[in-house]
């Protein structure tokens, strides 16, 4: 799905993921930049959590190159699309492989803040390293205009349904954060309804 400079992966499920054409110091050069975001973080104002721009070998991209169009579709298919596809909840939990084999993964350390963690954790089912996570932001003080969205969200409405275990609970308030922040990005009609790891554990 193409929209302005930005072109997502669809349909998005829990992740969203695409890239986006960049601006460069120089008025002829454009760069690409690779994105993802959680569906589910109650206060992230745009699907664009992690951005990183990446030089590709040979990449110099300038508008007016002869050759541009072939060029930039043989970056795109070879380097970012097989970069972004395999990225899904699991990449982001899982310990990364010390040889991995096939496209890179650049993004797969994106989320490494405490309270990205969390909400990975908990969507995983993982309540035990949630609300380690969830402990460490206590100690944030409370009321900064930019994490007290985020505190507000995670410390008082989700960690006291982690800490009572109550699974069911929890997975509907990630839909609805999930739902509302599709809605805020204007990202409902690529964006389908499915169960978090934590609804299909035992």
């Amino acid at each position: 799905m193409i929209r302005g400079h930005e072109v997502y992966l669809v349909p998005i499920h829990h992740v969203v993921r695409g890239f986006s054409i960049y601006r460069t110091g120089e008025a002829d050069r454009f760069d690409i930049a690779l994105f993802v975001g959680l569906s589910f973080d109650p206060a992230l104002e745009s699907p664009r959590a992690v951005s990183q721009v990446f030089r590709y070998e040979n990449w110099l991209a300038r508008w007016t190159e002869p050759n541009l169009q072939r060029r930039f579709e043989r970056i795109i298919q070879e380097y970012a699309l097989p970069s972004l596809r395999p990225l899904n909840l699991g990449t982001f939990t899982r310990e990364p492989a010390p040889l991995r084999r096939g496209p890179e993964l650049p993004l797969e350390d994106a989320f490494g803040l405490v309270h990205m963690k969390a909400l990975l954790h908990t969507a995983e089912g993982d309540f035990k390293a949630a609300a380690a996570s969830l402990e460490i932001l206590t100690e944030i003080p409370r009321g900064h205009r930019v994490m007290e969205p985020v505190l507000s969200a995670l410390l008082d409405h989700l960690q006291p349904l982690i800490l009572a275990n109550d699974r069911i609970a929890v997975a509907a308030m990630l839909h609805t954060w999930e739902a509302g922040s599709i809605a805020r990005w204007e990202l409902s009609a690529h964006h389908e309804r499915t169960p978090f790891p934590l609804e299909l554990q035992p």
